[in-house]
């Protein structure tokens, strides 16, 4: 009488090793994914408060505003001072947005930014505090976005820059030419 053997399929070797070889696979995929997120991180819509965890990369020092005392509010509160200009740039070949933005060191709030146009927003800061302007934002939105110059919203979220809860937003007309 013959012995009679079952095939399994392979050795229990070569099964260890395509496991492992696909496990590597998926782990090397994972931490690219996780590498082009974090680079992209700035041109992804967030909420205001998530824009506000994180400052602004293209944040700069505002001239002048080091030596400026904050401004006393009226009835004891804090007060919220900025600077915008209210016709912005957007460069589609370059995918960036040119405004002036500040938030002198004067004001005593954070704030964050987000610029609509055509009930889109397509760009968007990170957290701004006093005493530091942006000229330049990355565009988060190009799809079908057509040059000419035409009304645009600038929403600004202020922050409690302490306890870094949102306390109000103001929404203001700009114009907004597309290139």
């Amino acid at each position: 009488m013959g012995k009679s053997q079952e095939f399994s399929g392979g050795s229990p070797t070569i099964t260890r090793v395509l496991w492992c070889g696909i496990a590597l696979a998926a782990l090397g995929l994972a931490v690219a994914l996780v590498v082009l997120l974090k680079e992209n991180a700035a041109d992804v819509l967030l909420s205001p408060e998530e824009a506000y965890e994180a400052p602004e990369p293209d944040a700069q020092p505002y001239p002048g505003s080091s030596d400026t005392a904050a401004l006393p509010h009226p009835d004891g509160e804090d007060a919220l001072t900025f600077v915008f200009e209210e016709r912005i740039s957007v460069d589609l070949s370059r995918e960036r947005v040119g405004l002036l933005f500040a938030n002198p060191s004067h004001s005593q709030h954070n704030v964050v930014i987000a610029l609509h146009l055509d009930g889109v927003t397509i760009a968007q800061s990170r957290r701004i505090t006093s005493g530091y302007c942006v000229t330049t934002l990355p565009l988060l939105y190009t799809e079908t976005m057509e040059q000419g110059i035409r009304a645009g919203q600038i929403t600004v979220y202020c922050f409690d820059p302490d306890t870094g809860t949102r306390l109000m937003e103001a929404v203001f007309p700009v114009t907004v030419t597309v290139n």
